[in-house]
């Protein structure tokens, strides 16, 4: 499970960020940092894209301002419910 402290380009008012799906996002956006060949795709954004059921067991908890979805697209038309 991953809820992760924001840092680096993000909103200043964002706190956290966290990811419910795995895989590679279907819009592959060339301005993408999760394909940034300096750094490599992490294992968690390879293959078909996928709801990470452990996931959403995380607790947010209070005070924190959390982007949801900030490396793939939860509404896109890849992902299955």
């Amino acid at each position: 499970m991953s809820l992760k402290k924001s840092n680096g380009n993000m909103y200043p008012w964002v706190t956290h960020t966290h990811s419910h799906l795995g895989g590679e996002c279907p819009h592959a956006c060339t301005y993408c940092y999760v394909d940034n060949p300096r750094f490599g795709r992490p294992a968690k954004y390879t293959g078909p894209i996928r709801l990470l059921e452990d996931e959403f067991k995380v607790n947010y908890g209070t005070g924190r301002t959390i982007f949801v979805e900030n490396c793939n697209d939860l509404f896109a038309a890849a992902v299955s419910w």
